[in-house]
């Protein structure tokens, strides 16, 4: 419905104003009494003909309520400073309800059309486990994955390993240090290096197996690389396994100076007219591009900067792989990074809106009110796999949702722990028990569930089940909304007001023992309930249980 009145608003201005507003935008409101469906348009409309947005939305109402299109509303109001408002029919509640029961209606959607879309996040450094503000990045990356999978995209989520370097080199050297520790040298543990204990297991660990003596230094720090960033990945795919979260593909950074890639893109950018050579280094010409200075990406000691294998990276991604969207789950700090890439892409002629990145806010674990610094563990970092033994994966993944990523998060320990309904997870799980519950039971009474034709929807009046029908009806184009806002954070509200009435339902309407005519219309307003929840949670990654 939602992209019926973007169009149907769209033609009304153009016949009402001779003009053509573009892209219109109609939103679910958060509170239900601004509607169902919500539009600005009047308000991007005024800057276009310079007039009150107010004045040009009632125009545009008064003009849709006297078309065939208006007979899907209840009511269309307009609101300060110039929004229309739609409100849904009843009848429009019950044709959906009809559709869940009949059909799939929360089958697959088909708009992406089989468009490739690569979705890569977490990708942290390999000279570490994994902390707990990877965690979020990790549930916003492989919840949008499985939402645009769901809306038709052919989607693959990817793990970018960042194995060459000077950090690496600094991890191996770390190991080094510690290695020689153990077996008994007097060295000096550089100040730069990792100090974790991790890097002290991975020492002892290669003792166990393989003597370092007689190597020498190069092939030493190439065999500690290999044997440190294979171990580190390990840990990083078996903590994100155990979160629910696999990778299709793991892209090796290594691969892009073996084979060429790196070349291949400064040859580019020197015919393109966007390199130069500096005091010996080679120079991208970013101010030519709106940047605010040029950026190195060959060192004077002919070492690759960042930048330059972060570009073929993408190069790589939209050219060789073809993908016709990139979507790229950062942290914060790497804001100013963004605009970077995507002049590097100008600059390669591919087109940079094919490329979006979501920036994650920073994550803080709270207990009794005050931030956890440490593990008790290890007195150290806390690590991702430390808050998942701790919570469980559904509570992680559930709590990583609950704001926006542009939002900083704070994860109540204190509440992730609680096996009660004020925990979110436990409300959301429950409701979608006491819903197979309810049809558990009419099964062993041997209820028939009717057909829906068979059905009287009018008899769900009460305000409870309407605002479980309103909810229903508009789950579809929720989902629509998550997928291409890039939200995931909207299914977890979604899925929580969905549980919230539910419960209410629940409390306060009998259903199975009721007249038979309002017994059935309340079993299938359950059915599509749980298919509803079934549906979130899936999307959400988080295990559907039959009891608590």
């Amino acid at each position: 419905m939602r992209k019926q009145i973007e169009d149907f608003i769209k033609n009304s201005i153009i016949s009402v104003f001779s003009i053509d507003p573009g892209q219109i935008e109609v939103e679910i409101p958060l509170r239900e009494e601004h509607g169902d469906f919500s539009s600005p348009a009047p308000l991007k409309l005024a800057s276009l003909l310079s007039q009150s947005p107010l004045e040009l939305a009632n125009k545009l109402r008064e003009f849709i309520s006297k078309s065939e299109f208006s007979k899907h509303f209840q009511e269309i109001k307009v609101a300060q400073p110039g929004f229309i408002n739609f409100y849904l029919k009843k009848s429009f509640y019950f044709e959906v309800l009809k559709q869940i029961i009949e059909h799939d209606y929360y089958a697959r959607l088909g708009i992406g059309n089989g468009k490739r879309v690569q979705v890569e996040f977490v990708s942290a450094n390999p000279t570490g486990p994994l902390h707990i503000a990877h965690g979020r990045g990790a549930i916003v990356g492989d919840v949008t994955a499985r939402i645009l999978e769901y809306l038709g995209y052919e989607v693959q989520k990817e793990y970018y390993v960042n194995d060459t370097g000077g950090q690496i080199e600094k991890f191996a050297k770390s190991i080094e240090v510690r290695y020689d520790e153990l077996t008994g040298k007097k060295v000096e543990f550089p100040s730069d290096g990792y100090h974790g204990t991790y890097i002290i297991d991975l020492a002892r660990n290669i003792m166990k197996s393989k003597s370092l003596d007689n190597t020498i230094d190069q092939e030493r720090i190439d065999f500690l690389i290999d044997y440190g960033v294979g171990e580190m990945l390990k840990d990083h795919r078996e903590v994100l396994s155990l979160l629910n979260v696999n990778h299709d593909n793991y892209f090796k950074e290594k691969y892009l100076v073996d084979s060429g890639l790196v070349d291949e893109v400064l040859t580019m950018l020197q015919k393109n007219g966007y390199l130069e050579e500096k005091d010996g280094a080679i120079w991208f010409k970013s101010t030519d591009l709106g940047d605010d200075k040029d950026r190195v990406l060959v060192k004077s000691d002919k070492s690759l900067t960042y930048f330059i294998k972060d570009i073929a990276y993408h190069y790589e991604k939209f050219v060789k792989r073809e993908f016709d969207t990139v979507i790229d789950v950062w942290g914060a700090d790497h804001h100013s990074h963004v605009t970077r890439i995507k002049n590097s892409l100008k600059s390669l002629n591919i087109d940079p809106d094919r490329f979006e990145v979501i920036l994650i806010q920073l994550v803080r674990l709270i207990s009794g009110g005050k931030e956890i610094l440490m593990s008790k563990r290890s007195g150290e970092f806390i690590t991702l796999r430390e808050l998942i033994e701790e919570v469980g994966k559904d509570v992680a993944r559930y709590i990583y949702l609950t704001r926006s990523s542009n939002s900083p998060l704070d994860f109540d320990l204190d509440l992730a722990l609680k096996e009660s309904m004020a925990n979110p997870v436990f409300y959301i799980q429950y409701a979608y028990v006491r819903a197979g519950s309810i049809l558990k039971q009419a099964t062993i009474k041997g209820i028939r569930i009717r057909r829906e034709d068979e059905v009287n929807y009018s008899l769900l009046s009460s305000k409870t089940e309407l605002r479980l029908l309103r909810l229903l009806s508009l789950l579809q184009d929720e989902i629509v909304l998550t997928g291409m806002k890039r939200t995931p954070h909207r299914l977890a509200t979604a899925s929580r007001k969905l549980a919230e009435a539910f419960h209410e339902f629940y409390h306060l309407h009998k259903v199975i023992g009721e007249s038979e005519e309002l017994e059935q219309s309340r079993l299938h307003l359950v059915i599509a309930t749980r298919t509803a929840l079934d549906l979130l949670l899936s999307l959400m990654g988080i295990t559907k249980v039959e009891e608590m």
